[in-house]
């Protein structure tokens, strides 16, 4: 241990902590949201960098990215791990996946977004004179001086298809539903598609947002995780006690 002895504008503290490190010594690092700042910020500090993608060629680009930055300050590559957000939809065919998919989308109605839409920008805009469908060019969000500070994720995930990206659509991203044709279908479906992209460099692993607990974590427990062990792609145990041990990071 030894004396902080901080004196700043705000606090002064003499130190030192009086408890032990924990296993890891210190804790995992983790970082979201892609725009260049943010880039920097996760190649430089992060262990875990959370990401959202449409396809492996965006997703890839992203990771090397990254990759690149982080050899610039120093870093090994390999230890910085992007997860990519997806939430997969499990059903016996990719059919009656779509189907379950489009029910999901039902219980989302047109007044839950637009309010939703209007107090998430603090009723500058209202939102209540479009219709769910209506873009995000048509609503007027890009005129905008200030927005929320949050919104520079989402901003960043349709840039450039304002014209196309309906308020629905919106609404989901802003409230973290990651849902994607490549991970909406059977068991066999989704595994194959997370084995493709974590070969083509887009991901070292996922993050997980399921669109209804606990049922869509259970099926996918239980039933894609076991194809991705018998590739090889998925643990079987664990060999280490800590967070950091798992992904094979020394403390």
């Amino acid at each position: 241990m030894r004396r902080l002895n901080h004196q700043g504008e705000f606090f002064q503290v003499a130190g030192p902590l009086n408890i032990a490190p924990s296993a890891q010594h210190s804790p995992l690092m983790a970082q979201a949201g892609s725009s260049g700042p943010g880039q920097k910020l996760g190649a430089r500090f992060a262990n875990a960098i959370f990401a959202s993608h449409r396809d492996i060629v965006e997703a890839k680009d992203f990771r090397n990215a990254i990759r690149v930055q982080a050899h610039g300050f120093g870093r090994n590559p390999d230890e910085i791990f992007v997860y990519q957000a997806i939430s997969p939809v499990v059903a016996d065919s990719d059919a009656q996946a779509q189907a379950r998919s489009r029910e999901l989308d039902a219980l989302i109605t047109t007044e839950q977004v637009l309010h939703f839409l209007t107090e998430y920008f603090g009723g500058v805009i209202d939102f209540t004179l479009f219709n769910e469908s209506s873009t995000v060019s048509e609503s007027g969000i890009a005129a905008l001086t200030s927005p929320r500070s949050d919104f520079r994720s989402a901003s960043e995930q349709i840039r450039g298809r304002e014209d196309q990206v309906s308020l629905k659509e919106l609404y989901s991203i802003l409230t973290g539903d990651k849902r994607n044709d490549d991970f909406i279908g059977s068991p066999e479906k989704i595994a194959a598609s997370l084995a493709r992209w974590h070969a083509a460099g887009a991901a070292d692993d996922f993050n997980l947002m399921f669109s209804l607990l606990p049922d869509d974590l259970d099926a996918f427990a239980s039933r894609v995780i076991p194809l991705l062990q018998e590739q090889g792609l998925a643990r079987t145990e664990y060999y280490g006690t800590t967070l950091k041990s798992h992904l094979g990071l020394t403390p």
